[in-house]
């Protein structure tokens, strides 16, 4: 793959990683409280390219092997194909308006809904959680890396809170701490399904 290509998926990524993981009640990100935040894309939007969502991108049995978001994270290497069980959310917009793309958390950070008396509007941004290595950024790309321009929300329940397994290999920049995955199967559990609550 090109290295331009290679810029792009990171910082197609990066776009939902890096403007607010984990966006607090107070309004802070809990990386922002840490003093680090992801990478920033360049200007205004990565490029993307006008297509549909691949064939067979959503299966109807969950990939085997899945591990947790945290673990994943940690054990990025770029190239390496991944199997990630999480819960879309991680900020307070999860996905990125005309983009194939979504952040997931761990199933160990507990959303807002699921703490007695918290009414959080956004109870997917889990902002009572520290999020820091357990929030995941996927993304459907075309066969040149190329992120598709393709909204994803509301695709086969693809929502927030909905639990999902993703299938993929670990795009070219992520690390230790960040994790971009280009998705090739997307598994939405029915749980999931029915947890997941439109955005306000």
């Amino acid at each position: 793959m090109h290295s331009v290509h290679k810029k792009w998926i990171l910082a197609a990524g990066a776009v939902v990683l890096g403007l607010g993981v984990l966006a607090g009640c107070a309004g802070k990100t809990k990386t922002e409280e840490g003093g680090k935040t992801a990478a920033q894309a360049p200007g205004s939007s990565a490029p993307v390219a006008d297509a549909k969502l691949p064939d067979g991108l959503f299966v109807d049995k969950a990939p085997d092997g899945a591990v947790d978001v945290s673990k994943a994270v940690s054990a990025a290497k770029e190239g390496e194909t991944v199997v990630v069980r999480g819960r879309i959310g991680g900020k307070r917009e999860p996905f990125v308006e005309g983009r194939a793309i979504f952040t997931m958390g761990d199933m160990l950070l507990t959303p807002c809904n699921e703490r007695p008396g918290d009414e959080c509007k956004w109870p997917w941004d889990f902002c009572c959680e520290d999020g820091k290595g357990k929030v995941a950024s996927v993304q459907i790309a075309d066969a040149d890396g190329m992120v598709l321009k393709r909204n994803i929300e509301g695709e086969h329940a693809v929502l927030p809170l909905s639990t999902v397994v993703v299938e993929g290999k670990v795009a070219p920049g992520s690390d230790g701490t960040n994790l971009v995955i280009n998705a090739t199967h997307i598994f939405v559990e029915k749980e999931g399904m029915e947890r997941g609550a439109k955005k306000e």
